[in-house]
C-alpha cells in the first residue's frame, strides 16, 4: 500500500544522504514507499533509516531489479564519482575499470536527480515524478518504456549539458551518492542520493537547462521502486 509523505518531510530533502564516508558499506532499511504511484509503479524519493539515521530520501535508478518496502535491514555500498576507485563496484557499468561512457551515464543521473529537486522533489506532481522517474529507470535500462514525451526530452536535454562539458556541474556530479546493493541481497534494486543538495545558484541552473515543460519522476515497481 502508499503511504503519503507530509509536505512538510519536503524540507527533509535539504539533508538528503548526510553520509560521510565514500566507498564503503552501508546498511539501508527501506521505511516508506514514495507517494506518486503512476503507470503501474511507485516513483519518487523513498524514505529509509541509512547507518542507523532515519529519514534519508534516495531514489531508484533500477527499472529491472525489486525492492520490497517495508524491507529488512540491507547490505549497501557507498560511493560517489569522486572518490578512489569510484564506480567500479556500481551496477551499471560496462566493464572494470568503468569506461568514460559509464562515468557520463552517471553524471546525467546526478542532472535527472537534481533536476526533480528543482522540480518540487517530494512536493512535484505526479506527472513530474513520473516523467523524470521513467527518465532515469529509461537511462540505464534503454528497454524501461517512455510514457511522454518530456521524458525523452529530460534525457535529451541532460545528455547535451554533459557533453558540453559545462564546469558549472561539476559540483552536481560530485554530490551523487550511488548505494549498490552488496551480493548478498543482489536481487534488489540500485539507488542514488545527493550529499548535500546543491547551491541555489547550482538549481538556478538546471532550472534553466531543463526549460522543457511538465518535468518529473517516478520510481519503484508495483511491490518493488
Amino acid at each position: 500500500m502508499t503511504l503519503s509523505i507530509p509536505k512538510w518531510l519536503v524540507a527533509l530533502l535539504l539533508s538528503l544522504t548526510g553520509m560521510a564516508s565514500l566507498a564503503c558499506g552501508d546498511t539501508i532499511q527501506f521505511t516508506t514507499l514514495p507517494a506518486d504511484y503512476l503507470y503501474g509503479t511507485y516513483n519518487g524519493f523513498v524514505a529509509a533509516t541509512i547507518n542507523g539515521q532515519p529519514g534519508q530520501y534516495i531514489i531508484c535508478d533500477d527499472y529491472d531489479h525489486t525492492t520490497y518496502v517495508p524491507s529488512a535491514i540491507l547490505a549497501y555500498n557507498e560511493e560517489n564519482l569522486d572518490s578512489p576507485g569510484s564506480l567500479e563496484g556500481a551496477r551499471f557499468v560496462s566493464g572494470n575499470p568503468p569506461t568514460q561512457d559509464d562515468y557520463e551515464l552517471y553524471e546525467q543521473a546526478a542532472l535527472l536527480v537534481y533536476g526533480l529537486l528543482e522540480a518540487g522533489g517530494l512536493n512535484a506532481s505526479n506527472q513530474t515524478v513520473a516523467d523524470y522517474q521513467y527518465a532515469l529507470w529509461h537511462l540505464f535500462t534503454p528497454s524501461t518504456p517512455l510514457y511522454d514525451t518530456t521524458e525523452q526530452q529530460l534525457l535529451n536535454t541532460t545528455y547535451a549539458e554533459v557533453q558540453s562539458g559545462n564546469p558549472a556541474y561539476n559540483a552536481i556530479y560530485s554530490e551523487l551518492v550511488i548505494y549498490t546493493p552488496q551480493a548478498s541481497n543482489a536481487s534488489d534494486q540500485e539507488f542514488l542520493g545527493m550529499d548535500p543538495v546543491p547551491e541555489p545558484s547550482s538549481l538556478a541552473l538546471m532550472a534553466s537547462a531543463l526549460a522543457l515543460t511538465s518535468l518529473g519522476l517516478r520510481a519503484i515497481r508495483r511491490t518493488r521502486f
